[in-house]
């Protein structure tokens, strides 16, 4: 069955924290939020927080568990695009060959482009949804993160993509 392609939106920097920004305006009085443990970790993904239960490195982006959902986290979508390229990278030619086709290979080879051309098509149209976000091929918002969570990862995440 062929996949439909389609170009999608990507955040950048500035539009995520504008986002974060725009949530934490909606969101009650100081006084009305919860105020977490020392040391918990959590995540809130488009509205909804997760407790975390667990936190992977997958050798390409950290995955984290929780409620019954697991999800790949990058800072952005920039940092998820440069990890789907460098996971095909480090695949071999037989690899490559059996997920591409010989025949898209070749049109690419005849056009005159290179592996990091068709990286750069693939990552325009599929984006970092359809390698990192198995589940429903989107990319989520993190609205916000605790303390600990944040130390664990060594980043702030800006993005999810759940893959179960």
């Amino acid at each position: 069955m062929a996949r439909k392609s389609r170009i999608v939106k990507r955040l950048t920097g500035q539009e995520l924290i504008e986002r974060k920004q725009h949530r934490l305006r909606e969101q009650d009085d100081e006084e009305d939020m919860e105020f977490d443990e020392e040391g918990e970790l959590w995540i809130e993904i488009d509205g909804e927080r997760i407790e975390v239960d667990d936190v992977m490195d997958g050798g390409y982006l950290p995955t984290i568990s929780g409620d019954g959902m697991e999800f790949n986290v990058a800072e952005d979508s920039d940092a998820a695009i440069e990890a789907a390229k460098e996971y095909w990278r480090d695949m071999d030619d037989d690899e490559i060959v059996s997920l591409l086709g010989a025949e898209k290979i070749m049109g690419y080879w005849v056009r005159g482009q290179s592996f990091e051309d068709f990286l750069d098509e693939y990552m325009r149209y599929d984006g970092p949804e359809f390698e990192w976000a198995g589940y429903d091929h989107t990319e989520r918002l993190v609205d916000a993160t605790s303390p600990a969570l944040i130390e664990e990862l060594g980043f702030e995440p800006g993005v999810a993509y759940r893959h179960n």
